[in-house]
């Protein structure tokens, strides 16, 4: 049973790191993105507020530079000289394609992963404490990084079935079931019920009952402001 006990100071507190993670979350998903790419040998790309450039890439460009050179013979299907060297790097450009998107993602659930090592690590002085600290209350936001997977899923629901688009199908879960031939959703189901596996063991194992209310309605408001003030009214600003 949830004891309805409200902190007005930790609100505030809990409220604005709500809103400071939801904005590094989503730089450092897309720096994942870009990470990715470095090791790739991508050159000039470029973080903005939802989303990463690429820049150019040695595969890539050499991709570019026999398509035009041959753009006849690709049009009417003929054979030419490079034709299997092409194919090769169309194979190694989708694979890499295929890494580059999985980095934000991987970024996301690393984050989350190390959030809930800690919290393994100080369990015991979790348990104990009737009142989180300051070191406390990162660790267990490291944990909820997650929780973008479980926001993405239901947007894209809502999205599917409601507005019956498919723009948001760009997205990198969609993208990676692509590559991996997957259907659709599975990706997101896996992480999204692995976020609410971890927001509930939070929630309702680690956080003091007494805080446990607060802590909910300082999420809510907290990550639904630092996604709208990010992505809707800053972020475009800032990083465009």
């Amino acid at each position: 049973m949830l004891p309805f006990i409200f902190n007005k100071r930790l609100f505030i507190y809990l409220f604005i790191g709500f809103i400071v993670a939801a904005v590094v979350g989503t730089v450092s998903h897309e720096f994942g993105h870009l990470l990715v790419s470095k090791l790739f040998g991508y050159k000039d790309g470029k973080v903005h507020y939802a989303y990463t450039t690429l820049g150019t890439s040695e595969v890539r460009e050499l991709n570019k530079k026999i398509v035009k050179e041959n753009a006849n013979d690709i049009y009417y299907n003929r054979p030419f000289l490079q034709k299997q060297e092409l194919h090769d790097l169309a194979k190694k450009e989708q694979f890499q394609d295929m890494w580059i998107t999985a980095g934000g993602p991987l970024e996301t659930m690393l984050v989350s992963t190390i959030g809930l090592f800690l919290i393994g690590v100080y369990y015991r002085k979790f348990r104990l404490s009737e009142s989180l600290n300051f070191t406390q209350w990162v660790i267990v936001l490291m944990s909820l990084f997650c929780l973008r997977q479980v926001f993405n899923l239901v947007g894209a629901i809502v999205l599917d079935f409601v507005k019956g688009t498919t723009r948001h199908r760009y997205a990198d879960e969609f993208q990676l079931e692509r590559y991996l031939h997957l259907p659709y959703y599975t990706l997101y189901l896996l992480t999204g019920a692995f976020a609410l596996g971890v927001l509930w063991f939070v929630v309702f194992k680690l956080i003091p009952i007494k805080q446990r209310f607060t802590f909910i309605l300082s999420g809510l408001f907290g990550g639904l402001t630092g996604a709208f003030l990010w992505l809707c009214a800053l972020g475009p600003k800032i990083m465009p």
